[in-house]
């Protein structure tokens, strides 16, 4: 990538990967999933393309990255890694290893929360009661990509859903703009406009969601797929999940659920179009209740929150 570096000094008019007088290949950054793209739009300068591996439907959990996925990542100037299961592939260490693409840790200054529980795991929980999490200050993705991570609970799974709040969505502008800025010095005053547009726009993003969520302090929300933790969190919600570890429930863990979410007064699932949603709809309909969509893989990130928020509140509402 030093040829990309030294035509990006010489002509600053574009991000090119040949010359300013020839066919231009636009200086190209990989993500892992959806969101990640709209993030890294923000913060990247005018000319920059983003694409994802994952695509609309796809399943995280589950995903392979193709071939030519993988010979297009080889091409990028940046991969943003975000701790993806699939993201633990021998693709990826090779990746990783042949200097040719700049990683750049999208989980980097993150205190990780662990995935969530499964609300019958755990004795005397009660629906709508917190859950405390163990937090890791410094992860290290690239060890747990590998096998494991640098902390004490090696058996726990970490939620990476860390897109799901403004507050970490700052963290990790910072984080892209900080790897933009040295790899484009002559655009960093560019970038750093970027930075500071988008840490408004979040700021005027919590305080819009924290309004809309602040009569549900302390409630639960069902889901089927554990993916909105952070999200929980930062509005003193409880999200509760059906799905434990990538699983469906087992006939005895789906009639207690049914009956923990007949006793809470549940009326609606939240589920997502990547994950197999037969066993919320069976709850759903022992309960009287339905289900909605509420998917965290949207593209543009604001606008899911602000759904997802509406969503909830309307919930609420409805109990009224």
């Amino acid at each position: 990538m030093a040829t990309a570096i030294a035509i990006a000094a010489i002509c600053p008019c574009t991000l090119s990967l040949t010359g300013c007088g020839g066919a231009e290949e636009a200086l190209r950054v990989t993500v892992s999933v959806p969101p990640q793209v709209w993030l890294v739009k923000k913060i990247a300068p005018a000319g920059v393309e983003v694409e994802a591996l994952v695509g609309p439907g796809d399943d995280p959990h589950s995903f392979t990255p193709s071939d030519r996925q993988i010979t297009r990542a080889m091409r990028s100037a940046f991969f943003v890694r975000i701790g993806a299961p699939f993201e633990q592939g021998p693709w990826f260490q090779s990746l990783s290893e042949s200097g040719k693409v700049k990683m750049i840790d999208g989980l980097d200054k993150m205190q990780l929360r662990n995935a969530e529980p499964h609300a019958h795991d755990e004795p005397g929980h009660e629906p709508g009661e917190h859950h405390d999490h163990h937090e890791h200050a410094g992860h290290d993705p690239s060890a747990h990509a590998h096998g494991g991570h640098a902390h004490e609970h090696e058996h726990e799974e970490l939620d990476t859903h860390v897109w799901l709040s403004p507050r970490l969505l700052k963290i990790q502008a910072r984080t892209i703009a900080d790897a933009l800025g040295d790899k484009l010095p002559e655009r960093k005053d560019e970038i750093e406009k970027h930075f500071d547009a988008f840490v408004g726009e979040m700021n005027a993003l919590d305080a819009e969601v924290r309004a809309t969520l602040d009569p549900l302090t302390d409630r639960a929300f069902y889901v089927y797929h554990p993916a909105w933790g952070y999200f929980a969190d930062e509005y003193d919600l409880t999200q509760i999940a059906i799905e434990r570890e990538g699983k469906a429930p087992t006939e005895q863990q789906l009639t207690a659920f049914q009956d923990e979410a007949k006793q809470a007064g549940a009326k609606v699932i939240f589920i997502q179009p990547q994950r197999n949603d037969a066993a919320a709809k069976s709850i759903a309909k022992a309960i009287g209740g339905r289900v909605e969509m509420l998917d965290p893989l949207k593209e543009n990130v604001a606008e899911n929150l602000r759904a997802a928020a509406k969503a909830l509140a309307a919930l609420e509402n409805s109990k009224h």
